[in-house]
C-alpha cells in the first residue's frame, strides 16, 4: 500500500466529513451536540400542612409548581414525588419544620432552594399562608419567612407570585390583557367630558379610602410628612409639573413589601353594563412596585346584620410599574368590566404596593367611561360567580 495514498485518502475522508457536519449545523441538525444543556436549578416544595382545606393547600402547591416551570428559570420537583418525600418524615413538615430536617429529607434530589410552610385557615378567608424559604446556594441559608393572607379564592394567584417573585431569577409573571388602550376620536371625546366617577381621585379626604395590612383596616390619616414605615396616609406634595397636592403616600418595610404588601381600596364607583371604562392614575416610587387592580363586585339583596358583604365577581389587573427614579409616571389604561354570570354593579380601585422597601406615591385616580365594550374578555379576570364568597378584598 502507498502511505502517501492513504494519507490523501484519509485527508480527503476528513474535509469531507467536516463540510458534511457544517452542512447539518446549519441545518440545526447538530445544534443538541453543539450546545450541551444547562441544568436549572431544582426547587422542593413540600406539601403544606396546617388547618386550611386539603383542596386550597393541594391547589397553592400545584400553583407554584406550575408558575415555576412557566418562568423557566427553576426546575420544581412535581407534587407527586414530593409527597413520597414527605412521607419519609417522622413527623408531618409544618411551618416549624427546622431547615436541616426538610434539607435531609430532600437531600437525593439535591434541590437549590426549599419551601415548606402552613395554611391556617383564617375567619372566612381562604387562610393564612405562611412559607419559608431556604436559598442553599447562599452563604447563609437561614430559612426567609414568608406571611400572607389569601382573603378570597380570586387572590390565590397573585399572592403566590408575589412570593415567588422574591426568588432571585424569577421573571415578572405576565397576564392575558383585556384589551390595549384605544384612543379613538370618540373614547377620546367621552374621556375629556364624562364625569371621574372614582370618589375622591384627588385625595381631598381620607374617609372615601380604606388602607388595607393584613387585619388592619384603617382610613388613611391627612399628614404634614411620610407616613412611618409600614402605613400609608395622605400628604402635601408636589406631584406631577411641580404643583403642590395631596397624595396618597405608603411606607414599605422590606418585611410588607416581601410578604403582604400594602393596599388601599377606593370607594364604591357605580357602573353600566356593556360600558367601556378607562382609568388614570400617576404614581412615584423609589422602590416598591405598584400592582394596581380594578375589581368589580355585586351587593347580595340579603346581608347578614351590621355588615354589606360584597361579592367580588371580576379584576381587571393594569401592568405593574416599576420604580420611577423620583419622577412622576402615568399609567393609563381600558377595561370591560363584565362576568358571564351576573351583572357587575360596580367597581373599586385598588392601589397596591410590594416587592421591594421604599415609598410610592399616587395621585389622580380617575375612572370615566369611554363608550361600548369592545369585546367580551377571555381571561382570568372573568369566572364563575361561586355560590358563596367571602366579603373583603
Amino acid at each position: 500500500m502507498n502511505p502517501n495514498r492513504t494519507t490523501r485518502s484519509l485527508g480527503a475522508l476528513a474535509a469531507a466529513l467536516v463540510l458534511v457536519l457544517a452542512g447539518l449545523r446549519a441545518n440545526g441538525i447538530c445544534a443538541a451536540a453543539a450546545t450541551q444543556p444547562t441544568t436549572k436549578p431544582v426547587v422542593a416544595i413540600f406539601p403544606l400542612a396546617g388547618s386550611g382545606t386539603a383542596a386550597n393547600r393541594t391547589a397553592i402547591g400545584f400553583s407554584m409548581r406550575q408558575k415555576l416551570a412557566r418562568d423557566g428559570m427553576y426546575n420544581p420537583i412535581d407534587g407527586y414525588t414530593m409527597s413520597d418525600i414527605a412521607s419519609a418524615a417522622t413527623s408531618p413538615v409544618t411551618y416549624d419544620t427546622p431547615l436541616a430536617t426538610v434539607k435531609d429529607l430532600a437531600s437525593d434530589s439535591n434541590p437549590s432552594i426549599i419551601i415548606w410552610g402552613n395554611l391556617d385557615a383564617s375567619g372566612r378567608s381562604i387562610g393564612m399562608l405562611r412559607l419559608r424559604i431556604a436559598d442553599l446556594r447562599t452563604s447563609d441559608p437561614l430559612p426567609r419567612a414568608v406571611q400572607q393572607t389569601i382573603a378570597q379564592e380570586t387572590d390565590t394567584r397573585f399572592v403566590v407570585e408575589n412570593i415567588l417573585q422574591t426568588i432571585p431569577g424569577v421573571t415578572p409573571f405576565e397576564h392575558p390583557s383585556e384589551t390595549a388602550v384605544i384612543h379613538d376620536a370618540e373614547s377620546d371625546k367621552l374621556w375629556a367630558s364624562n364625569p371621574n366617577l372614582i370618589p375622591d381621585g384627588d385625595f381631598t379626604a381620607s374617609s372615601p379610602w380604606q388602607v388595607m395590612l393584613e387585619t388592619q383596616l384603617y382610613a388613611p390619616p391627612i399628614l404634614t410628612q411620610s407616613p412611618p414605615v409600614d402605613h400609608v396616609g395622605i400628604v402635601r406634595h408636589a406631584a406631577a409639573g411641580g404643583v403642590l397636592r395631596n397624595v396618597l403616600v405608603m411606607n414599605l418595610s422590606r418585611t410588607t413589601a416581601e410578604n403582604n404588601g400594602l393596599a388601599c381600596l377606593s370607594g364604591r364607583i357605580p357602573i353600566q353594563p356593556n360600558t367601556r371604562y378607562r382609568m388614570q392614575f400617576s404614581y412615584q416610587s423609589d422602590g416598591p412596585v405598584t400592582h394596581v387592580f380594578v375589581k368589580g363586585y355585586i351587593a347580595p339583596p340579603n346581608p347578614r346584620p351590621g355588615e354589606v358583604p360584597e361579592q367580588e365577581v371580576y379584576r381587571r389587573q393594569v401592568p405593574p410599574g416599576e420604580s420611577t427614579g423620583g419622577k412622576w409616571v402615568t399609567v393609563v389604561d381600558d377595561m370591560n368590566p363584565q362576568n358571564p354570570n351576573s351583572k357587575v354593579e360596580f367597581l373599586r380601585v385598588d392601589l397596591y404596593a410590594y416587592l421591594k422597601p421604599g415609598l410610592i406615591s399616587f395621585d389622580d385616580i380617575q375612572v370615566r367611561a369611554v363608550g361600548s365594550q369592545t369585546h367580551t374578555v377571555h381571561d382570568d379576570a372573568l369566572r364563575p360567580l361561586p355560590t358563596t364568597q367571602p366579603a373583603g378584598r
